[in-house]
């Protein structure tokens, strides 16, 4: 009786928000996914056991068009920040260089992308995010010192207050008095569980205003333990988040052209850094780009 072949996948590992390898956030890509079905790539991303795995399930070519499905260890993303800087970078490594600009096809949208190539570094990769929706903002020191397991006195509500706020994924954004209390911070997951159940915000960004790098304005970290994360180097959708709280709070002035830098990871000993701008635009919503560079690290096959 003749054997089945398995069905083989071919898949790249790359290292996001970073130039340098073994650096940023880790991201798993399968190119050609076929018409595997959403259980095996949801499997396959449990396989990976990184923070996010993505599939780039059709193209328009001509368009310069593509469905990318994107997938944590636990469930199906509507949108995620590195996964979209990454998967662009490859998609890139196939196209002319006069090609600046493509579209990721995400469950949250259309995502326009593009590519900054330069001679002596990896390319900047960039990309306009869905809108961000702005909810609660929250003062009460005890409630929010105990999300992240710190004193009161780590808080840094006297600058601005905590605020939820969603771009698919949904975050609390905690500023902290600096980096010492970032470093100390973790979180409370039945308090945590219990705050999305009424506040509707299941993962925890904490920032302060001490970057850990030369140039850079926000250290910043995430744990995101219900999605397979207890928490993550490098995170696109919060710094989008972020950037338009700090916008919208008067935190920054415009960027304009300009980029500030959020350094992330470094408590994971995977040093990170994402670019942002935030503009006011005259209708009084906030233009938000983030942006980064991409280091590959690994190639192969899976075999199924």
């Amino acid at each position: 009786m003749s054997r089945t072949a398995p069905l083989e996948l071919d898949f790249v590992q790359l290292d996001v928000f970073t130039d340098t390898a073994l650096g940023g956030n880790p991201l798993a890509v399968f190119p050609q996914p076929g018409d595997i079905d959403s259980a095996t790539m949801l499997a396959l991303a449990r396989e990976t056991n990184l923070s996010e795995t993505t599939f780039i399930c059709g193209r328009d070519e001509a368009a310069h068009v593509y469905d990318v499905r994107i997938f944590t260890p636990t469930q199906e993303m509507l949108f995620a920040g590195h996964p979209v800087v990454g998967t662009a970078w490859q998609i890139f490594q196939q196209l002319p260089d006069d090609v600046q600009q493509i579209h990721l096809r995400v469950p949250a949208g259309l995502i326009p992308v593009w590519i900054e190539r330069r001679a002596s570094a990896p390319a900047l990769i960039s990309f306009a995010p869905p809108p961000v929706e702005a909810r609660q903002e929250l003062s009460d020191p005890l409630l929010l010192s105990s999300l992240c397991r710190l004193s009161v006195d780590d808080l840094d509500l006297g600058r601005a207050p905590a605020q939820v706020l969603l771009t698919g994924p949904r975050y609390l954004l905690i500023p902290v008095r600096d980096r010492a209390a970032l470093e100390r911070a973790t979180y409370d997951s039945l308090l945590l569980r219990e705050f999305d159940h009424q506040y509707g915000a299941d993962q925890l960004t904490l920032f302060c205003f001490e970057p850990y790098r030369e140039g850079s304005l926000i250290s910043t970290r995430m744990f995101a333990p219900f999605h397979g994360v207890p928490e993550d180097p490098a995170t696109g959708s919060s710094a989008v988040c972020l950037a338009h709280y700090l916008r919208a709070q008067g935190l920054v002035d415009d960027s304009g052209e300009d980029w500030f830098g959020i350094d992330q990871g470094y408590s994971l000993s995977r040093p990170s850094l994402i670019l942002a701008r935030a503009n006011m635009q005259n209708d009084g919503s906030i233009e938000i780009r983030i942006g980064g560079q991409v280091v590959p690290v690994a190639e192969g096959k899976y075999r199924l």
